[in-house]
């Protein structure tokens, strides 16, 4: 590392950019396409709820590491994948940089992926009987957590492309002032109920959200949770069911 007339230290070759640009004290932030949205508007709402599920899935992965290599690095290579879905969220189709919009399309061979070590893991497993209560050991209970906020992050995501079509800077409003950001459908997931799930079906608008990040993001929280069972049973930790008040 040097250091020569003031300049900005090297690593590398490459210069080293300083963490803070003072762009966003007013409260706004660019998107990759270069528009300036403010920083409660949908798009950075689900951008960080993304974020906030990577956060949550390095610190299952931290505890993970320590019980099954071959998950922890499943996790590994989801966290990567999370950062491909920010992109692809940063990135309405709907920009007029054919490049950028080519450059962050999300690969639904991610989702395939996800489906193949689902099976995996839950290969194992006893069958699923009752409704289980997060927990199960460290590992476990993490990434139940991390489940919890994939639902989130899923939600906001699915707000944002049901928002409707057009420019990023029409969506440039809060989040508490559109009255959208909840999924009318809310978790209908597991509920067992298909014709009601396909009654509350959403089309999301294309030149909005990728379709195929959704549906990675409905596939990841399934992955969680079967990885939180396995991870428990792995420990030696007995599943806790839910258990009617009487």
């Amino acid at each position: 590392m040097t250091e020569t007339n003031g300049a900005a230290p090297e690593v590398l070759g490459l210069r080293k950019f300083k963490i803070y640009t003072r762009t966003g004290d007013s409260g706004s932030s660019s998107l990759y396409t270069g528009e300036r949205l403010r920083k409660d508007c949908a798009f950075f709402e689900a951008m960080g709820n993304v974020d906030e599920l990577n956060s949550c899935i390095g610190i299952a992965r931290e505890f993970v590491g320590d019980i099954d290599n071959q998950v922890a690095l499943q996790l590994e290579e989801i966290q990567s994948r999370l950062i491909d879905v920010g992109s692809a969220i940063a990135t309405p189709a709907s920009a007029r940089q054919a490049a950028k919009v080519t450059h962050t399309r999300y690969d639904a061979k991610h989702t395939v992926t996800l489906e193949g070590w689902i099976d995996a893991l839950d290969e194992p497993l006893p069958p699923l009987r009752h409704f289980i209560l997060p927990g199960g050991g460290k590992a476990a209970a993490c990434l139940h957590q991390a489940r919890s906020v994939c639902r989130r992050a899923e939600r906001s995501v699915v707000a944002l492309a049901c928002l409707g079509s057009g420019a990023p800077e029409q969506f440039d409003v809060g989040v508490q002032g559109s009255g959208s950001i909840v999924s009318p459908a809310g978790d209908a997931d597991g509920a067992g109920d298909a014709e009601r799930a396909a009654a509350t079906d959403v089309q999301v608008a294309e030149d909005i959200m990728d379709p195929a990040v959704t549906v990675y993001l409905n596939r990841l929280s399934d992955y969680l949770f079967t990885a939180a069972r396995f991870l428990a049973v792995q420990e030696g930790k007995p599943e806790v069911t839910y258990q009617k008040a009487k």
